[in-house]
C-alpha cells in the first residue's frame, strides 16, 4: 500500500472540502462563522505538512484559516477573554495554539510568521497565565444557562425537598429537553456570581424538571443547604477536563468513517456526503 500518496491525496482532498474551501470558509467578520471545522477538526498539521511536501500553493489558504484562529480565539477582547478565570474549552484553544504554533514555525512568509510568533507569545503570556490554576492545570467551564449571565437571577431551595422557586427567572420549556439523549443537569451555586472553581458550588447536580418560569421539580430531594442560590443548566456543567473527539482530521484515525454512528441525522447533510464520497474514493493503494 502506497502510505504516502494516499496520505497526500487525503489532505488536497480535506484542503477543499467545504468546510476548508482552500481557507476561504474562515474568511469571517464579529464571529459570524461560514461552516468552517472548528479548530479541533481543522487538521492544520496535516495541511501544514502538505503545503510542505510539493504544495505551496496552499499556504495562502492556511494563512487565512490562521488568521481566523489568531483573531477570534486567543487575543485579549475576544469570546475567550469573556470566560476567565476558566478556558472556554481547553481542548479548542489548545489546538488553536498548535495551529499559530505551525504557522510560527513553518510558514514561509517571514512577515506572517512574525505575526503567528506574536499571536502565540501573547496568547501564553496572557490567556493562558491568566486561567491557569495554582495546581498548574487549565479549566473550563460549562453551563449554558445560569444565574450569573444579566440580569442575575437566584434560586431558592429547602434541604429534604424537591421545589425549585426561581427569582428573576423566565425558564423556558426549551431549555430543558434532553440533548442527544442526555437530560439536562443543574448545578446549584454558593452564590449568584460566576463560579471559579467547582468548589463553588454542591458536589451534587440534578435532574429538573420544568413547570413554569419560575418554578422546577427536582428529581430527588435538595441534599444541600437552605436558602438562596446560583445556579447553571446544561447538559454538560462544572470545570472539567474534555478528550479529544472523534472528527475527521488528519491527526487521527475516523472510526466507521461510512456510518457515522455518531450523528444523530437520519439524512446525511451535504458534508457527511462529502465525506462518504472521499472515505469510499480513496482506495488502500492510494487511488
Amino acid at each position: 500500500m502506497d502510505y504516502l500518496n494516499a496520505a497526500r491525496k487525503l489532505a488536497d482532498r480535506f484542503f477543499e472540502c467545504p468546510e476548508v474551501d482552500r481557507g476561504e470558509s474562515y474568511v469571517t467578520s464579529d464571529y459570524i462563522e461560514h461552516g468552517m471545522w472548528p479548530s479541533r477538526g481543522s487538521s492544520v498539521m496535516g495541511l501544514v505538512l502538505r503545503a510542505m511536501d510539493g504544495r505551496p500553493d496552499m499556504w495562502p489558504g492556511l494563512r487565512k484559516i490562521m488568521d481566523y484562529f489568531g483573531t477570534y480565539y486567543l487575543q485579549p477582547g475576544t469570546y475567550g477573554y469573556d470566560q476567565l478565570p476558566a478556558v472556554w474549552d481547553v481542548r479548542e484553544t489548545a489546538y488553536a495554539l498548535a495551529t499559530l504554533s505551525y504557522c510560527g514555525l513553518f510558514d514561509p512568509d517571514a512577515a506572517h510568521r512574525a505575526t503567528c510568533q506574536g499571536w502565540v507569545n501573547s496568547a501564553i503570556s496572557h490567556f493562558y497565565t491568566l486561567s491557569r490554576y495554582s495546581d498548574g492545570s487549565w479549566r473550563e467551564l460549562h453551563a449554558d444557562y445560569n444565574s450569573w449571565t444579566a440580569p442575575t437571577t437566584s434560586v431558592s431551595l429547602t434541604h429534604g425537598s424537591t421545589a425549585v422557586v426561581g427569582a428573576g427567572t423566565a425558564w423556558t420549556s426549551n431549555q430543558f429537553a434532553s440533548s442527544g439523549g442526555i437530560p439536562p443537569v443543574m448545578w446549584f451555586l454558593n452564590a449568584t456570581t460566576r463560579p471559579n472553581s467547582n468548589a463553588d458550588g454542591d458536589s451534587a447536580f440534578y435532574n429538573p424538571a420544568y413547570v413554569d418560569g419560575a418554578h422546577l421539580t427536582l428529581d430527588r430531594p435538595y441534599a444541600g443547604t437552605t436558602g438562596t442560590h446560583g445556579w447553571a443548566l446544561g447538559t454538560n456543567l462544572g470545570f472539567r477536563w474534555w478528550a479529544t473527539a472523534n472528527r475527521p482530521s488528519l491527526k487521527g484515525c475516523w472510526p466507521k468513517p461510512l456510518t457515522w454512528p455518531q450523528s444523530p441525522l437520519r439524512v446525511p447533510t451535504p458534508s457527511q456526503r462529502w465525506w462518504r464520497m472521499v472515505t469510499a474514493w480513496t482506495q488502500p493503494d492510494g487511488s
